[in-house]
């Protein structure tokens, strides 16, 4: 019976010549390596942040001062009563409305919020348009408390997300000392004893909502809390018309309710808005500096927590540098 040779092991084709190989092999494609502080450079400093962000505030923006339009037109019973209110709340919502659909570039449209925002905060000061209710306690007095909530949030914001960044801390100082006027005026009205335990114990938040600012004088490997210290100033402003607003609810005053209401909604929105825009101003003008500094310094404790508005609101695709949307 004839024995069939037994066939020979299967053979590696790596071990052949190039000649021999039965199919060519092509060379992967290796990717430039990505440094680790590129990667921190872009966390630290972005180019455009709270590009998405500010789209969506423009649009609550525009949606409630509709609302409040619709309210000064009179809706059934209830009556937004004050002079220009109707006038006041469609010009907000109109530049508000352009500015979240049109196609301006980054800078612009944050320009287009500020007036969006300071419009109806201005005219309530005055009282005017639909946040009338504002200016109860005299101009001056709300113009500066304006100042402070828009203009120390925004530095506190910045700081937050430019924590590597030395400016940052030369802004927040100079926001604290435009502060000033307003701290004055809520420590007068907190040792005020003909004044009500609500207000007083508003005004006092307010002045603790600026001394916490102070943290964001800390080190570059933390965020200090500048973010909810941030918010913290902005709640704190828009309390006391709150307060009054379920004072008149509770004693029966309908108009008052309805007033006061619509003030402290439109501020909190409106200031919020203002916040956004002036922290993107402010990237928009120093992030090309900020992008330089050693962002090794920022490695440490923290260092990958931007904080609430920092890391949620302002992170993720808006890092990108477009002219326009």
């Amino acid at each position: 019976m004839p024995v069939h040779p037994t066939p020979p092991p299967p053979m590696s084709t790596s071990s052949l010549p190039p000649s021999t190989k039965p199919f060519p092999v092509r060379p992967g494609l290796i990717k430039p390596p990505v440094l680790a502080s590129d990667i921190l450079r872009e966390e630290v400093a972005p180019r455009t942040p709270a590009r998405h962000a500010i789209r969506v505030a423009l649009s609550v923006v525009t949606a409630a001062f509709l609302v409040a339009a619709a309210l000064a037109w009179g809706v059934g019973a209830v009556r937004l009563t004050g002079t220009w209110a109707l006038q006041g709340a469609l010009a907000a919502a109109i530049v508000a409305g352009i500015a979240a659909v049109a196609p301006f570039p980054y800078a612009a449209r944050a320009w287009l919020a500020v007036i969006a925002g300071y419009v109806p905060l201005v005219m309530g000061a005055l009282n005017l348009g639909p946040l009338a209710r504002l200016g109860d306690d005299g101009t001056a007095s709300e113009l500066a408390t304006i100042a402070m909530a828009t203009l120390l949030s925004a530095a506190l914001v910045f700081r937050a997300r430019y924590r590597a960044f030395r400016a940052a801390r030369v802004i927040l100082g100079a926001a604290l000392v435009v502060s000033l006027p307003a701290v004055a005026l809520l420590a007068m009205r907190a040792f005020d004893g003909s004044a009500g335990l609500g207000d007083r114990t508003i005004a006092a938040a307010g002045v603790a909502s600026v001394a916490a600012a102070t943290l964001g004088f800390m080190g570059a490997e933390t965020s200090a809390g500048c973010a909810q210290w941030a918010a913290f100033v902005v709640g704190a402003v828009i309390a006391r018309p709150a307060w009054h607003a379920v004072h008149a609810a509770w004693s029966g005053s309908g108009p008052d309710a309805v007033s006061l209401t619509t003030a402290a909604l439109g501020e909190l929105i409106a200031t919020t808005l203002v916040m956004f825009a002036l922290f993107q101003l402010l990237a928009a003008a120093l992030a090309g500096q900020a992008r330089e500094v050693d962002v090794h310094r920022a490695v440490g404790a923290g260092a990958s927590d931007p904080g609430a508005l920092g890391g949620g609101l302002l992170d993720g695709p808006d890092h990108e540098e477009r002219d326009c949307d």
